[in-house]
């Protein structure tokens, strides 16, 4: 019965001993397969991570995983000159390679070629997908800039600006935003533009503006060109215009009469065309109408100045205290008037809610007439009881009245 008991002790024993050798025999296995693997999947052309571990005077060595090396001869460190390895990269440094020969876990690596591979690979996806793309500009040349981007770009000096460019040093050293507009990869000739980023942002600017716009929006804007229909005014990035009838509630020949170039003013927005990308502006409507208070200013029956604004064979408009009054002929008595001229009508109907006003030249003169006589009499010239009682008859060869 011991006997039984010891010799099953034993049994378990070596069986788990066993058990136990395989399992190391197993991981072994597993350890050295994943391990071939990984040799075979590291093969000449694929491109790879590793940590720069060290440098020889062969070049630098760089781990690639699994304990192997490999090395990046001087000559395959970077695609731009360098005096010494540590001007390239440091111990510890994460870098991509490309794997140039693979001699039984003997690894030759290439970072320039992988640095090649990867800047051509991102200006080919920037031009194919019309992306920006950036770049230090490294020197001045006739006829453009040279750009950075792993490898050596162009901009001609016709893609920098759409003005003219006085001092092309000053870009030298500065880190720009591209747009890729010609692309040989086998030559690797890459043509750049700068004046492209601007002009497609703007674009995109006034498209992504002109969707937000609504009719009846109150926006400031800078007057950035005066013509003879209208105004144009920057609202932010896109360009409206005010016609000549939207910049005033009186009658104006010019825009000039109202606004000056780079004058900063409010405007409501009274159209927008997405389809054209135009807007349409309004500076009148910014502002309160005269005629919400020219009751207030003004009175059926009163005498006014105003300036006349402009002649039709059967009216006139007069200009009054910002808005312009309608003369038919039947109230101009006779009258020979002209443009610009100043005169005094009288306010016959008011209608502000019509915006409305008819003036009348009829008796203007002779109220005028009686005082300047009144004037006179002041003076001590005639008396009012005099001038009442008085009939007044006209010189046959002159135009003045004469009073008796």
């Amino acid at each position: 019965m011991e006997n039984d008991i010891i010799k099953r002790a034993i049994k378990e024993v070596e069986t788990k001993i066993t058990k136990g050798v395989e399992k190391i025999e197993k991981k072994k296995k597993e350890e050295y397969t994943f391990y071939e693997k990984s040799l075979l999947k590291i093969n000449p052309g694929i491109i790879t991570k590793g940590i720069v571990v060290g440098k020889s005077n062969d070049g630098v060595l760089v781990s690639i995983g699994l304990k192997e090396e490999g090395i990046i001869p001087f000559n395959e460190l970077s695609l731009k000159e360098f005096k010494s390895p540590d001007d390239v990269v440091q111990t510890g440094d994460e870098i991509e390679v490309i794997v140039l020969s693979n001699n039984n876990g003997s690894f030759i690596l290439s970072k320039k070629r992988a640095d090649l591979k990867n800047a051509l690979d991102k200006i080919q996806n920037a031009f194919s997908k019309n992306e920006v793309i950036s770049g230090m500009i490294s020197s001045q040349v006739k006829g453009g800039l040279v750009v950075d981007l792993g490898i050596p770009g162009f901009i001609p000096i016709s893609h920098i600006k759409k003005e003219p460019i006085r001092n092309l040093d000053s870009y030298v050293g500065k880190e720009v935003r591209l747009k890729v507009i010609e692309f040989d990869r086998k030559k690797k000739d890459v043509v750049l533009s700068l004046k492209k980023v601007e002009e497609d942002e703007k674009r995109e600017r006034k498209e992504r503006l002109i969707n937000e716009l609504l009719e009846g929006k109150i926006v400031a804007g800078k007057v950035t060109k005066l013509t003879d229909f209208g105004a144009f005014v920057d609202i932010g990035g896109i360009e409206g215009l005010v016609p000549v009838s939207e910049l005033s509630y009186r009658k104006i020949k010019h825009p000039k009469d109202v606004l000056k170039k780079s004058e900063t003013v409010s405007l409501v927005v009274i159209k927008v065309d997405r389809e054209n990308n135009r807007v349409s502006l309004s500076l009148k409507d910014a502002m309160s109408s005269p005629w919400e208070t020219i009751r207030e200013r003004l009175d059926i029956g009163s005498v006014v100045s105003g300036r006349v604004s402009k002649i039709m064979p059967n009216y006139a408009f007069v200009e009054i205290e910002d808005v312009e009054g309608f003369l038919p002929k039947r109230e101009m008595d006779k009258e020979v008037l002209s443009e610009g001229q100043e005169i005094e009508v009288r306010i016959i109907e008011l209608n502000p809610e019509k915006q409305r006003m008819t003036l009348s030249l009829k008796g203007i003169k002779e109220e005028n007439e009686v005082e300047r006589f009144l004037a006179n009499q002041r003076k001590g010239g005639f008396t009012l009881s005099e001038i009442l009682e008085s009939k007044p008859t006209r010189r046959k060869n002159k135009k003045e009245s004469k009073w008796r």
